[in-house]
């Protein structure tokens, strides 16, 4: 039995809905367990990286989803601006980072945008990597600091 329903009135716009999403504007405030082990960025993540013309774009993904939130509170766009400042031509105005951070919460990661960071990108760059394609390998390095040891133990087989 098939039955005729009204056609459904379409939503008020909603502005937060239409505001660029980024993480440091809506990600919630949550008590962080501390501890003192100190493990590089790549002991919790894998990252990729590319330009957009003389920007780039560093994809982070975290190993395990329980991960996600030492990520985020570390890895700031101000933290990530200032790993990075060599590569900025000149320092940020102020109040204004050439960071951008988003996350893609269904997969676990984060992407960063470093704006005017290729010294014009593709041909027109004298650097030795004119396409950013070397700088998530980079970011691996980066140090997260204070974090509870919450990697797993390795156990290896015994033949």
């Amino acid at each position: 039995m098939l039955r005729r329903l009204s056609p459904s009135v379409p939503d008020e716009p909603h502005p937060q809905k239409d505001r660029e999403m980024r993480t440091h504007e809506t990600a919630p405030r949550i008590r962080m367990p501390k501890g003192r082990c100190t493990f590089p960025l790549g002991s919790l993540a894998l990252t990729r990286s590319g330009d957009k013309g003389n920007n780039v774009n560093i994809g982070v993904i975290a190993r395990h989803p329980s991960y996600v939130p030492f990520i985020r509170a570390a890895l700031t766009e101000e933290s990530v601006e200032k790993y990075f400042k060599h590569l900025f031509p000149s320092p940020p105005e102020e109040g204004r980072c050439k960071v951008k951070r988003y996350e893609l919460p269904g997969i676990s990661a984060f992407n960063f945008v470093l704006e005017d960071a290729l010294g014009g990108g593709g041909v027109t760059s004298l650097r030795s990597d004119p396409q950013g394609k070397a700088l998530g390998q980079m970011l691996l390095d980066f140090r997260i600091k204070n974090v509870p040891d919450i990697l797993p133990s390795v156990i290896e087989p015994s033949l």
